[in-house]
């Protein structure tokens, strides 16, 4: 029960600090997926790669609200001003590359990770920060 109220308090901290409170469970998932069977660090790498790639290919503005149907017409109302909000994945990019690098460290001797592709991903992820800042 201790080690419960303990997860919950690190999740809410993770959820004041910077990852929103969905974002911070499935990190947390993914933090708690066992390793041992052959294959499953290969696949939990390679998820952790494209969580990596979301600040830089995921992010995308949030449509505004319809106007309620009672509203008055805009021509009667005062002015609204539209503030943009937009959805990014950086704080979970940033908690990503650091468990991402220490799993490959933890698991580099194994085959599966050359054979499968997940090297390739791995450097491919790491070469597209430097990539979108020189676009910029």
């Amino acid at each position: 029960m201790l080690y419960l109220q303990c997860r919950w308090v690190i999740l809410l901290l993770q959820f004041l600090l910077y990852l929103t409170f969905f974002k911070a469970i499935v990190f947390d998932t993914v933090q708690s997926v066992n390793m041992d069977a052959t294959g499953v660090p290969s696949l939990v790498m390679r998820d952790l790669a494209e969580f990596v790639t979301l600040p830089f290919l995921g992010a995308f503005d949030v449509p505004p609200p319809p106007p309620a149907p009672n509203a008055p017409s805009t021509s009667q109302a005062a002015p609204v001003r539209s503030t943009s909000q937009k959805v990014t994945y950086i704080a979970l990019g940033k908690k990503a590359m650091p468990y991402l690098v220490a799993l490959f460290l933890k698991f580099k001797d194994r085959n599966e990770i050359y054979i499968d592709g997940t090297l390739e991903q791995i450097v491919a992820v790491r070469g597209l920060a430097p990539l979108f800042a020189f676009q910029r």
